[in-house]
């Protein structure tokens, strides 16, 4: 079965992307500095071009394949938003890596 991290893109991750020792390695490579997985899916509503940074970053420092999934949001905290892409990309990697739940 494949093992697949599921996270949001976050302000810190953007950060150790663009060497801003600030935020440190952000806890998406801190996840995968101590866990092994086979797709890294990363949720975001950033610009595309800090969205692009950070994969090509962690592609460098994992043995993943690093997937964007971009996501528009209302604002930052809406909910209704947030809930929806979750949930569209979960059905979508239940369906893309035949992960069964």
């Amino acid at each position: 079965m494949a093992r697949v991290l599921l996270a949001w893109l976050g302000f810190a991750d953007v950060k150790a992307a663009r060497r801003d020792a600030s935020g440190g390695s952000g806890p998406i490579a801190q996840a995968v500095a101590i866990r092994t997985f086979d797709h890294v899916v990363l949720l975001d509503n950033f610009q595309k071009s800090d969205a692009e940074l950070y994969q090509a970053w962690l592609t460098k420092k994992i043995h993943a394949e690093v997937v964007l999934r971009d996501h528009a949001l209302a604002y930052p905290t809406h909910y209704g938003d947030i809930y929806r892409a979750v949930v569209s990309t979960v059905a979508w990697v239940l369906e893309k890596y035949e992960v069964q739940a």
